[in-house]
């Protein structure tokens, strides 16, 4: 897992240019099940089986900026993608969409500094209007935990790659869905949730290391957020899946985030949905922290789900 977690670090993808994230994925994928992409951008992974209909989900994109107005003496106005403090990223440098590195600055000071404030030294050249900037890659390991930029962001897809790369035939006809714009309102999720009418549903996202949720404890089961109430059903096959691989989880019912399966369960007629996810430390800063540990025991529980049969009832 590590290796292309690695490679998924270094790929560029800021909300709304997920291109070359979803290029890579599609390639690797191709040879494991029927992928295509729908209007909105996503790509979707169909494995057949004649079960109930099984969508995972997990986001592609980055939060990150855009270049909105060129200035004179080489610098640009930039706005934000997504959730991200702007001090952080003051000072910091910065991958722009074309390849060129820039510098962050701000007319504000300290943490105090907002959005507006921020522009960009263009020291290594031109930029366009339009252009998207993120921190530049980063990477650090233990044998125990993962250092890296964009570590919430990109952990989801490193756990439903290995599971389909190690997936073995089951009953479930599956869908795995690599959304974009998750940054921006999960926006992706609703369309490819519309698309795919599956009759349950799972969220695959990193959640903020706080309180009783710590890293390293274990996957994270979500019963409520800022916008869901999960639902029982799936959040109880979750848990018997762990249990049946004795995985230790931790259960969240905080309501300050928004995680992804808030976009698919008004989807037509109602989709039941859960939330699996992995605690990371330093959220949203220049490197993130979380323990691979708890990302392989994510995709060691939904191959138990995919694997045992769990897609008898739905009740």
């Amino acid at each position: 897992m590590k290796s292309e977690l690695k490679q998924l670090i270094g790929l560029p993808g800021v909300s709304g240019t997920e291109g070359p994230v979803l290029d890579w994925l599609q390639e690797k994928l191709e040879s494991v099940g029927e992928v295509c992409r729908d209007a909105m951008g996503n790509l979707l992974v169909h494995r057949k089986g004649s079960g109930k209909k099984l969508m995972l989900t997990t986001p592609v994109d980055l939060p990150g900026l855009m270049v909105t107005q060129l200035e004179d003496g080489g610098t640009a106005r930039v706005g934000t993608l997504g959730p991200l403090e702007p001090w952080m990223y003051v000072g910091r440098t910065v991958t722009m969409s074309e390849g060129s590195q820039a510098v962050v600055r701000s007319h504000g000071s300290g943490s105090n500094c907002r959005a507006e404030d921020l522009y960009l030294d263009l020291s290594d050249g031109p930029v366009a209007i339009g252009e998207t900037a993120s921190f530049s890659p980063a990477w650090h390991e233990t044998a125990e935990s993962i250092g890296a930029s964009y570590l919430s962001a990109r952990g989801g897809c490193s756990i439903l790659l290995r599971l389909l790369q190690n997936l073995k035939a089951g009953s479930w006809d599956l869908y795995v869905v690599f959304t974009v714009q998750g940054q921006l309102g999960n926006r992706g999720i609703g369309p490819a949730s519309y698309g795919v009418q599956p009759d349950m549903a799972i969220t695959v996202e990193g959640c903020k290391e706080e309180g009783a949720i710590q890293s390293g404890k274990g996957p994270v089961v979500a019963l409520l957020d800022r916008r869901a109430i999960y639902s029982k059903s799936v959040t109880d096959k979750i848990r018997q899946a762990a249990a049946a691989k004795n995985l230790t989880i931790q259960l969240s019912a905080g309501q300050r985030e928004a995680g992804g399966g808030g976009g698919a369960l008004p989807i037509g007629g109602g989709i039941s949905t859960g939330s699996l996810r992995f605690a990371v430390k330093d959220w949203h800063s220049p490197l993130e922290v979380a323990s691979i540990r708890d990302m392989e025991a994510c995709t060691t529980l939904l191959q138990a789900i995919l694997e045992e049969r769990y897609d008898t009832e739905l009740d």
